[in-house]
């Protein structure tokens, strides 16, 4: 039976150099899972990549990997907001038993336009966590996705209640024909009277 530990060793190496004394002003969430990705990691959920809130908080995010289907994997991430602004992250990789009964995964196929999407989520991410705006960031959001070829369609979904709400819209891409893309925004007022917002993109198939 093959060994995961020396993949471990060296994944969680390439984590130290990536976070230990590396200050951001986000949480490298997309950064991680791509140096995953290149050591044939994958997540359970691939559409998984949330927009993490707050100045301080831990995650915890799912993996497999093909060579090793008895074994699960663990990608545990904390971070802390600084006076300066900046984020202290502290993340670590672990590789556990399966559990009894699971069935084996095969390798995902990774969608082409993946990393497109999880660029996309990292920049919204660095627009709305923790930052508490006096109005709701629709056109800077609308522009991001503009400026990377994303076209928004007549199709779109809307609750807001006055200090609340939520909205769904939809999108395309020229490149990526054969899917659709969905722009999922929260926002709620605080006492401040500034606006918290949380948004992610999320990629489909065409039906």
């Amino acid at each position: 039976m093959p060994s995961d530990k020396s993949i471990l060793s060296r994944v969680n190496t390439a984590i130290e150099k990536a976070t230990v004394n590396k200050y951001k002003a986000f949480i490298p969430c997309v950064a991680l899972f791509e140096l995953l990705s290149k050591e044939g990691f994958e997540p359970e959920d691939p559409d998984e990549m949330p927009s993490l809130l707050g100045r301080q908080g831990r995650a915890m995010f799912d993996f497999f990997h093909p060579k090793f289907p008895e074994r699960d994997y663990i990608l545990h991430l904390s971070w802390y907001k600084m006076e300066s602004g900046n984020y202290e992250i502290v993340a670590r990789f672990e590789g556990v038993k399966a559990k009894k009964g699971k069935e084996p995964r095969q390798a995902l196929i990774s969608s082409p336009d993946r990393p497109l999407v999880g660029r996309v989520n990292e920049a919204l991410g660095q627009l709305t966590v923790n930052r508490y705006e006096r109005v709701v960031p629709f056109q800077t959001i609308f522009t991001l996705l503009e400026r990377v070829g994303f076209e928004p369609t007549e199709n779109s979904k809307e609750d807001s209640h006055g200090n609340k709400g939520r909205t769904t819209v939809e999108f395309i891409h020229p490149d990526y024909p054969y899917h659709l893309y969905y722009l999922h925004m929260t926002w709620h007022q605080m006492p401040s009277t500034n606006f918290e917002t949380v948004a992610r993109l999320e990629s489909t198939g065409r039906k």
